[in-house]
């Protein structure tokens, strides 16, 4: 998502914007997957939260930038 969206950003090319959503749109059941495999443990549910935290709040930053970029 992060190429992707540096790409678009870079080159204002909607070909990488569609890249990015579409691993957006991958990215939670990815982390589901993973929250399920690392759960097992209280130190795993622990680090499946921060893992879980971590990319929400890079999706939210990759978000705003777009949405700065489009403001010109």
């Amino acid at each position: 998502a992060e190429t992707a969206h540096r790409g678009y950003l870079l080159t204002g090319q909607s070909d990488f914007l569609l890249s990015y959503r579409g691993a957006l749109a991958a990215h939670a059941s990815l982390l589901e997957q993973f929250r399920a495999r690392i759960s097992t443990t209280p130190e795993g549910q622990g680090d499946a939260e921060i893992v879980t935290r971590l990319s929400r709040d890079k999706i939210i930053e990759m978000e705003r930038t777009l949405d700065l970029f489009r403001q010109g």
